[in-house]
């Protein structure tokens, strides 16, 4: 009986605190939820990060015995399917741009590269931040870094011309930079550098990018770029465990 009085006693106070504050209990508030709000700390940065991860994982794994994946492997004009007429691989004339094919592998990159410059811009931008290492803010940037270089790579190589942006977009536009295949080579070469010069020689998780594996693009990088000095030697700092075990 004792508590029930307790009880009731509290509740009364409730009642009349919420009766006296009535304007500031009907206050509407708006919580933004934006890149700016959201990424405010270390993990946020490695959620951010996490996201591009999963898009390389759906690309790679989540569609690889669809014909989805036929321009990534490599399948020539000389292939052939007997599924049906409207098949890619038996009437090459049906492959257009309009043709979901086409355009699957561009939709991803460059949704991709977005993803990583979305990371990018909140690191330069969220200077308040606290990384629990002096390293760690330009590891994850790297991080972010490597992919934007991978989704162009991807881009320039299946496809030339690049529209290329640095920076995150949220809202829709009409002014990209085009850039022909060669000017998106350099472009990617740079982002292949900075991203091996500032990654970790061991993986932050298990799978995540390491030194290693900005090299290795790099290498391949300045293969397209007829610089075969610098691939040679890119290629051999992950060769010879320079950049760490991969």
């Amino acid at each position: 009986m004792k508590i029930y009085k307790i009880f009731a006693a509290l509740s009364a106070c409730v009642i009349l605190f919420s009766a006296c504050n009535d304007e500031a209990f009907l206050e509407e508030k708006s919580y933004k939820n934006d890149s700016a709000g959201f990424y405010q700390s270390e993990r946020a940065m490695e959620i951010g990060l996490a996201s591009c991860y999963a898009e390389v994982q759906y690309m790679i794994y989540g569609c690889m015995r669809t014909t989805h994946s036929f321009m990534l492997l490599g399948v020539g004009l000389d292939s052939f399917s007997e599924t049906s007429a409207t098949d890619h691989m038996s009437n090459w004339a049906s492959l257009t741009d309009q043709s979901g094919y086409a355009r699957h592998w561009p939709d991803y990159m460059y949704k991709l590269a977005n993803r990583a410059n979305t990371v990018v811009d909140m690191i330069d931008q969220n200077e308040g931040v606290n990384y629990s290492t002096a390293t760690k803010k330009n590891e994850l940037r790297a991080e972010a870094i490597f992919f934007r270089a991978w989704a162009y790579r991807v881009l320039a190589g299946m496809y030339g011309g690049v529209m290329y942006a640095e920076h995150m977009t949220t809202e829709a536009r009409y002014d990209y930079e085009l850039l022909s295949r060669q000017e998106a080579w350099e472009k990617i070469a740079e982002d292949f550098k900075w991203a091996e010069e500032n990654l970790p020689t061991s993986p932050r998780l298990m799978g995540t990018i390491t030194k290693a594996a900005a090299a290795h693009y790099l290498a391949e990088t300045y293969l397209a770029l007829g610089k075969f000095k610098e691939a040679e030697d890119a290629a051999s700092r992950v060769i010879n465990g320079q950049d760490g075990n991969y």
